[in-house]
Parts: C-alpha cells; sequence; structure tokens
C-alpha cells in the first residue's frame, strides 16, 4: 500500500527553476524506499518544463518518488483582490488551501521553492501526531526578537515568539479539514488585513492548536546574521539557533534586503548559497538533450 505521506509545492512561471532546485535537494537526500507522492500545484509552465520536472526523480535515481502536477485549487477564486498584492499573489493563499485539495493524505508537507533539503523528509512526518492539525517552525525574526505583548494579543499567541513561518507546514490534512473547513480559511483569508497575508492567516486560525516543530525543519537565516546578529543582540535565543544550526533539515532562504537570495547576486555568501548554485547546475547538466 502507498504510502500516505505528500510533499507539495506551488509555483508560477519563472519560478519553476526554484522548484527543480528544491525537488533535486529531496531526491538527493530520501533515502527512504516507501512510496513518496510530491505534488507540484501550478500555474503558466511550458509543456516541457512540466515534463522535466516530472522526471527530475527518474533523473536522480529514486524511482519511488512520483511526481504528478496539477492545476490550483478552483475554490481560490473566491479569494478577494483587495487580499492579493504584487508581493503577495493570490498562489501566495494556495498553500492555505492543500489540505482540503488534498484530504486523502495522512501528512501533508507543504515547502517553498527557496529552500533546500539536507535530510531525508521522510523524518519530518511523525513530527505532527494524529490527533494535531499542523506543524511549523517559528519566524526566526520574531522568535529573536523581545517578546511583543501587544503582538501576541493580535494574534492570540502566548508570547510573539510563537509566531510561525509559513515557508514549512506540515498539516495533518484529516484533522485540520475537521478543525478548520475550508469554507472557514477562506473567511480567514479574505478578512485579513495584517502585513504578512497567509502567514498571518495561519497564526491567526491556528494559534491555539499548531504544534511548533523544531527550528532545523526551517532554518531561515545566514551566518552572518547568526555570528554578527543573533550572537551579540539574542542572548536568550541564540544557544537554540546555533543548535538548529548544526542539524539543518530544510535551509529556507528568506528575504532580508534587496537582492539578497542566491539566485538575485553574483557574490556567493555562504555554503548554503553555495549548494543552491551546485544543485542548480547539477540539475541543468542532467536537462540534456538525449538523457
Amino acid at each position: 500500500m502507498p504510502n500516505k505521506n505528500v510533499v507539495v509545492f506551488t509555483v508560477t512561471g519563472p519560478h519553476i527553476q526554484l522548484t527543480a532546485v528544491a525537488l533535486a535537494s529531496l531526491c538527493q537526500h530520501h533515502l527512504d524506499t516507501e512510496h513518496l507522492d510530491v505534488i507540484v500545484v501550478a500555474a503558466d509552465l511550458r509543456n516541457a518544463d512540466i515534463g522535466w520536472i516530472r522526471r527530475i526523480p527518474k533523473l536522480y535515481h529514486r524511482p519511488n518518488v512520483f511526481v504528478t502536477v496539477w492545476e490550483p485549487p478552483a475554490i481560490a477564486g473566491q479569494i478577494t483582490t483587495g487580499n492579493t498584492s504584487a508581493r503577495f499573489p493570490g498562489m501566495t493563499y494556495w498553500r492555505l488551501l492543500l489540505p482540503s485539495y488534498f484530504p486523502q493524505f495522512d501528512r501533508l508537507l507543504y515547502v517553498d521553492n527557496d529552500i533546500l533539503f539536507y535530510d531525508d523528509v521522510s523524518a519530518i512526518f511523525p513530527q505532527v501526531s494524529d490527533n494535531q492539525p499542523l506543524g511549523a517552525v517559528p519566524d526566526f525574526y520574531y522568535y529573536a526578537m523581545p517578546n511583543d505583548p501587544s503582538l501576541a494579543q493580535q494574534f492570540g499567541l502566548t508570547s510573539s515568539h510563537d509566531y510561525i513561518n509559513a515557508g514549512v507546514i506540515l498539516y495533518n490534512p484529516p484533522v485540520f479539514n475537521t478543525l478548520y473547513p475550508v469554507s472557514a480559511v477562506i473567511a480567514a483569508i479574505n478578512a485579513n488585513h495584517f502585513q504578512y497575508h497567509d502567514q498571518s492567516v495561519l497564526n491567526l486560525l491556528t494559534a491555539t492548536t499548531i504544534r511548533r516543530l523544531p527550528l532545523a525543519v526551517n532554518y531561515q537565516k545566514d551566518d552572518h546574521w547568526l555570528s554578527d546578529w543573533a550572537k551579540i543582540n539574542t542572548p536568550d535565543q541564540y544557544p537554540s539557533i546555533a543548535q538548529a544550526r548544526s542539524q539543518v533539515v530544510i535551509r529556507h532562504f528568506v528575504e532580508f534586503e534587496a537582492n539578497s537570495m542566491p539566485w538575485q547576486h553574483l557574490a556567493i555568501a555562504d555554503p548554503w548559497e553555495a549548494d543552491w548554485w551546485t544543485t542548480l547546475a547539477d540539475v541543468k547538466a542532467r536537462i540534456t538533450p538525449g538523457r
């Protein structure tokens, strides 16, 4: 019987290269022999790119990993345009609709495209129990800053350190859909007025039910930030962040200033950026005529 776990990416247009890098890194580190589904929810892709993204597991000799490409969930059409922007397009919200779109899975791991896997994804799925709706990792910015009681109150959190980042979300679809029907999710999206659209909705909806996952599952900062800022300015949080640095499972490239993402500049800032470029080059080398 196929494993009832799935990894899901969402992507539009030119960002397919980021998806390819993330998927290649998943395959490079996935040693479990169980069946694994990977779903790419996509719009505006070239047919050739759809073909190649589906072939990546074969290129990395992972015959037990199966990639399918899906249209966006139709219910996303109910999201009002007042809750989208150039920075937060409608696609940003697809991640919140995934449990209702794929209710057949026991665990659904959503990951942003701007990530690299550094461990076997199979180790992540058990980290949410059968009675928990979802798990995610605190946002490093809010985790590192002093507790802000007013922010915590806005989102119904015990502490602003608990505010989570939506770049990696581990769903338990049956439980999530029971607690948060898709109609309630859409209503929360359309009522949202906070800066970080999808992330704020997720925090508001699940403040009291979400499981905070280990920082290493969604490691969001570079070594310059860790050594030159966090170590000096956040002595209470620094040890836990440094420990996570030594056992990263997923490296998430979170933008922190203009042109700070690896593919936006020429210089290589740290080993993770080097790994991103190496993985992209390796994917490109494998996607050649005749292969």
